[in-house]
């Protein structure tokens, strides 16, 4: 999904504010519906064998998902890579390089190269979406003042500004490390969709392991995942049109 460039019509603008306000309507539907159910899916979702299974080389991968420095590392990574020197025509050559195969026009390559960030802005942009969706997710904790749910009374919720702070519980609406893995699969996808195929289970099996281990609701990875979103979308416009 590549977002348009252009400058839209009035009537383009209507229409695009009137899906804006569709999605949050039916994003907060969504956390309300979740809101009802969230009780019975912390006990339904919540492993009680996790203190073993947490040790095991796949779930410690998942988990990893939501750390920064595993995308810091990605980041470096696409940074080194050269930036794209040609443009790869119909037949599987690239114009610059010395195959025999033609070179697209100059026009055309500018606008394919303005389609896609390079890998160093990719790189760029997935932290920027990553650290954006990490803290907004860190001050919606502050502000809400959510516990994270426990057993000791039986994952109801509770909240900071109602029965003050509670030992060993701490705030859990939204979660960090969701919302950091969204972050990235989300601006990754939006420049290449395909990617969406890898990167989205294994965004959903980092959010897993939260509600395996007990740690969050599931209207705390849910509402780090829309945050996520969002960062994502914002990071993308911005490189759009500095592009």
């Amino acid at each position: 999904m590549i977002l348009e460039t252009g400058h839209p019509s009035a009537h383009e603008a209507r229409c695009a504010r009137r899906r804006a306000w569709m999605l949050a309507a039916a994003v907060a539907a969504g956390y309300v519906v979740l809101s009802l159910l969230d009780q019975r899916l912390y006990h339904a979702l919540r492993l009680e064998r996790w203190d073993v299974i947490k040790g095991r080389d796949w779930a410690q991968m998942l988990r990893s998902l939501g750390y920064m420095p595993t995308w810091l590392s990605l980041c470096a990574v696409l940074m080194l890579m050269p930036r794209r020197g040609g443009v790869v025509d119909g037949r599987g050559g690239s114009g610059d390089s010395p195959t025999g195969f033609s070179t697209r026009p100059r026009e055309a390559a500018s606008r394919m190269a303005r389609a896609v960030p390079s890998p160093g802005a990719l790189g760029l942009m997935t932290i920027a979406a990553a650290t954006l969706a990490g803290l907004l997710s860190e001050v919606l904790k502050f502000i809400v003042r959510r516990h994270r749910p426990s057993l000791l009374n039986d994952g109801a919720y509770a909240y900071d500004w109602i029965e003050g702070p509670l030992k060993g519980r701490g705030l859990g609406l939204a979660s960090s490390h969701v919302g950091v893995v969204f972050g990235v699969v989300f601006v990754i996808a939006i420049a290449y969709p395909r990617t969406a195929i890898v990167l989205v289970p294994l965004a959903i099996g980092c959010t897993l392991t939260r509600l395996w281990s007990g740690a969050h609701f599931v209207t705390d990875a849910y509402v780090a995942a829309a945050l996520a979103w969002y960062s994502a979308w914002l990071v993308w416009r911005v490189w759009k049109r500095n592009a």
